[in-house]
């Protein structure tokens, strides 16, 4: 999860090569790659390696979201990336905001660890992801906003998506605590439709 919200934050950034390697340091290891016994000495990087600093395209807004939320908007889905208790209004799992539910709108994915191997600290592999998704209306003729709690397992959504070749995808950076947040924005919950 932190390596995709790593990811996801550089690419936001600007910076145009970014990886992330499937399975972690344990996965390196275990293929018998070399492993470095001290500490890498930091570098200032000069450049980021593009000329933009900025891809708003893959930061969702509120107002992007409840424009969303608020309409029969049929190109882009809101994508909740939480556990199904926490999507149907059960549980709140942090102590800094109180409200229970979800975005109006939103479909559930799977829990978020259902993107990625737990286990093992793998993705699952596209085909997989994409027959999860495909019977939620997750296409790439649509554009997939994804959100969580406070935006660090929705951007296991995102990487995914853009890794599967989405040409628009979307990160609420400030997710469920974010709208939460607004007493005027309205919350779901229940079992999904």
């Amino acid at each position: 999860m932190t390596a995709a919200r790593v990811a996801w934050a550089l690419m936001y950034a600007g910076v145009k090569d970014v990886r992330v390697l499937n399975g972690g340091f344990t996965a390196w290891a275990a293929a018998g790659y070399p492993v470095a016994k001290a500490p890498a000495i930091p570098v200032s990087a000069k450049s980021f390696g593009g000329e933009a600093s900025l891809h708003p395209e893959f930061y969702a807004t509120s107002d992007y979201v409840r424009s969303i939320s608020n309409s029969r908007n049929t190109t882009a889905v809101l994508v909740d990336v939480r556990k199904v208790e926490e999507f149907e209004g059960k549980i709140n799992p942090y102590p800094f905001f109180t409200r229970k539910g979800r975005i109006p709108g939103a479909v559930w994915q799977g829990d978020w660890d259902a993107l990625a191997n737990t286990k093992d600290d793998t993705y699952l592999s596209y085909p997989e992801v994409q027959r999860m998704w495909q019977n939620l209306e997750i296409t790439s003729d649509k554009e997939p906003v994804f959100y969580c709690g406070t935006g660090w397992r929705s951007t296991i959504g995102f990487l995914q998506a853009y890794l599967m070749g989405f040409q628009k995808m979307r990160n609420y950076d400030g997710s469920f605590y974010d709208w939460s947040s607004n007493p005027d924005n309205r919350v779901a919950d229940g079992k999904q439709r």
